[in-house]
């Protein structure tokens, strides 16, 4: 009966708009051809054509060289190359206008002599016939979701999904209807002829990052001040990095992060709160995964950084937060089939500032002055080429994620390797993360997470020990003399024979053995079980390993 009804009006609204469009296209015919009320002299003069078919130009010039009329009008809104027929070659000016006024859509109006011509606009009427349109709307898993808007696109119209995801709407034809829901991307989808919308709302992940993961909960952005700072996945892979502290480096506001030295693999200083303590160390701790003391996981597991900066992190850490807390969250695997991944990267490095220095010759002029008795050495050597070198960072990650409503998982290796720009410095680093999220029951859930490393480091004495007998490689390319060969004629190493002996910087690169072979090993697995919806209890084990 409602189907019925809804025919029923259809019909009629479209014979009503039927009927309104011819009474106005009536009375706009009545407009431009009622000259009898408007003319007073043009239905008393006759002309003659030479034929009846031609332009709307073609027949102002006829009128105008037969007649005592001129016509008047804008060329923009009269188009002169339309044709007209005349039904007569011989007529009264007022009949012929008659007859362009309704072919043409003109409007005639005489002032004296002239004749001012007009187009008519001829007025649209649009009358919107509405449709029920009914729906569900789900996400990706196929689950219904509660709430989400519908609205029709450009009006303030809308409704929202019912428990079970369902909706219904009133729409026009030609309409487009609005899709939205928090974390999901917005839908624009027109309705044509549809009755019936089946819609899969997908994961924006961009809007995740309007939520921040602190140590004591959840916040938006722009609920937090100063005292967080956040990093996302993509800005610590926008550069090779040794580790994802080098990658935080002038990421985070208010961290200072400093190299220790230039050499590979060399640790860094962090520091969120400055310099809080004389004698014992200023650095802050790191949180992986909700695991205390971890160490950082390659930049390329990571979905996140949070920088906790406050002294409010004392109170969920303790004293170890008093320097600020780095929590660290690494990336998981989500519902669906596996997702492989793979980046790769590789950088060239170059010592800068390079200084000038005295070749065998100019060095041999200038210390004569001072030591006449020196003899030259019998060589012309640059010790800055014979120790530094263009260096290389390449660094290759492959990751397989995926899973169903039960498990998900998210297994990655990555390995890292540096070539230092001093000849016999190098860093290489092997590592692998495995995260596995089990849903053992509607209540329970369960957590592994493990990460394993090994480095290698082949370093070369960088500083200078006390006393001097034992300089840094760079600080002997420096001083040592140029007139030296890298060897003697029995084929042993140069040394200084100037102020106290040492090695040449070829010698210190190259023979001094500083190997470093490290493994680590931790993990740690997690329990969470919900009570009721807003009490949920979870528990955290975690240790590791060093060799």
């Amino acid at each position: 009966m409602k189907f019925k009804l809804q025919k029923t009006i259809y019909m009629l609204s479209r014979y009503f708009l039927y009927g309104f469009s011819l009474q106005l296209l009536f009375l706009n015919f009545v407009v431009a051809v009622n000259v009898n009320a408007q003319f007073k002299t043009i239905d008393k003069v006759w002309v003659t054509m030479d034929r009846e078919e031609m332009t709307l130009g073609q027949f102002f010039s006829k009128i105008e060289a037969g007649t005592p009329f001129t016509f008047s009008f804008d060329k923009r809104d009269i188009d002169r190359q339309i044709m007209v027929n005349l039904s007569t070659s011989s007529a009264t000016v007022e009949g012929m206008l008659k007859e362009i006024a309704v072919q043409a859509s003109l409007k005639f109006r005489q002032v004296n002599k002239q004749i001012d011509v007009s187009k008519v606009v001829q007025p649209e009427v649009i009358m919107a016939v509405e449709q029920l349109v009914s729906g569900i709307v789900r996400d990706e898993a196929g689950e219904p979701l509660p709430g989400a808007t519908v609205s029709i696109e450009g009006s303030t119209t809308g409704t929202v999904t019912d428990l079970d995801g369902s909706f219904s709407i009133n729409v026009a034809e030609g309409s487009v209807l609005v899709f939205s829901y928090i974390g999901y991307e917005t839908q624009r989808i027109e309705v044509g002829n549809q009755t019936e919308f089946n819609i899969v709302m997908s994961m924006d992940e961009s809007s995740l990052e309007e939520v921040v993961v602190i140590g004591y909960g959840t916040t938006k952005n722009s609920d937090l001040t100063g005292a967080v700072s956040s990093v996302k996945a993509e800005e610590l892979t926008a550069y090779p990095a040794i580790d994802a502290v080098q990658a935080l480096q002038g990421r985070a506001a208010g961290v200072q992060i400093q190299a220790n030295n230039g050499a590979p693999g060399a640790s860094l200083k962090v520091r969120i709160r400055g310099g809080t303590s004389i004698n014992a160390s200023s650095d802050p701790i790191f949180v992986v995964d909700g695991f205390v003391g971890a160490a950082m996981p390659p930049p390329e597991d990571i979905a996140s950084i949070e920088v906790l900066k406050d002294a409010s992190a004392t109170a969920i850490y303790g004293s170890r937060g008093a320097n600020g807390v780095i929590m660290v969250t690494t990336k998981r695997g989500t519902s669906g089939p596996a997702k492989i991944e793979f980046n790769s990267s590789y950088s060239m490095q170059n010592e800068i500032n390079r200084l000038d220095l005295l070749n065998a010759d100019q060095f041999i002029d200038y210390i004569n002055e001072a030591r006449p008795n020196i003899q030259p050495a019998g060589g012309d050597t640059d010790w800055q080429d014979q120790i530094f070198r263009t260096g290389g960072i390449q660094n290759y990650q492959l990751s397989i994620s995926g899973g169903n409503e039960d498990i998900n998982y998210y297994v990655s290796g990555a390995y890292f390797d540096q070539e230092g720009v001093i000849i016999n410095s190098n860093y290489n680093r092997f590592s692998l993360t495995s995260n596995l999220d089990v849903k053992a029951t509607d209540k329970l859930k369960f957590g592994l997470n493990l990460f394993m490393r090994r480095s290698n480091s082949d370093g070369v004495r960088m500083q200078e020990g006390s006393g001097g007998l034992t300089p840094g490689v760079v600080a002997s390319a420096f001083k040592f003399e140029p007139d030296q060969p890298l060897y003697r004629e029995d084929g042993t190493f140069t040394v200084a024979r100037l102020n106290d002996p040492h090695d040449n910087p070829y010698a210190v690169a190259t023979q001094l053995v500083d190997e470093n072979v490290n493994d680590r090993i931790q993990g740690n697995l997690s329990a969470e079980y919900d009570f009721t919806e807003n009490l949920k209890f979870k528990t955290t084990f975690g240790a590791y390993g060093c060799q």
